[in-house]
């Protein structure tokens, strides 16, 4: 096996000093003097777009919520329809308990009103909150970039 030797010699570590030492210049001074108004300008300039944006982003999202949100009930009532009468036909629950757990889920769900919006939100508000906050958390995570947290 060869040894291998690494030597140094002067002229490396004068070249580490050099590139270690930052140059002084006017364009650097007046950066970090005025850096914070540039910043400010930018920021008042950026302002009404990340506006719209988030304005875009949550109608958006509380659409997509609100959609989200019927069509879940429906899938809960699809799949406990679909348990029930798997247990009824395996013969572990007898067939009026899983009509009666079937029709006091889908009570709770949709309620028994017969005005439509009432049908489909029977909890009122807690329901529209619920898709508000959610739809507000929502656009507001999709309009901040990464790199500005």
């Amino acid at each position: 096996m060869e040894k291998q030797e690494v030597t140094f010699n002067q002229s490396d570590w004068s070249n580490e000093e050099k590139a270690t030492t930052k140059k002084v210049t006017v364009k650097g001074i007046l950066g970090q003097v005025f850096g914070w108004l540039l910043r400010a300008v930018l920021f008042v300039i950026a302002t009404p777009f990340f506006i719209v944006i988030w304005t875009m982003n949550f109608l958006k999202s509380l659409f997509g919520i609100f959609m989200f949100w019927v069509v879940g009930k429906f899938c809960l009532v699809i799949f406990s329809y679909m348990l029930g009468f798997a247990l009824v036909h395996l013969k572990i629950l007898a067939n009026d308990t899983a009509e009666s757990w079937f029709s006091s889920l889908s009570g709770f769900l949709f309620g028994s009103s017969s005005d439509t919006l009432e049908k489909l939100f029977p909890h009122g508000a807690i329901e529209y909150w619920t898709i508000f906050i959610i739809a507000l958390i929502l656009a507001t995570v999709t309009t901040i970039f990464r790199d500005e947290m």
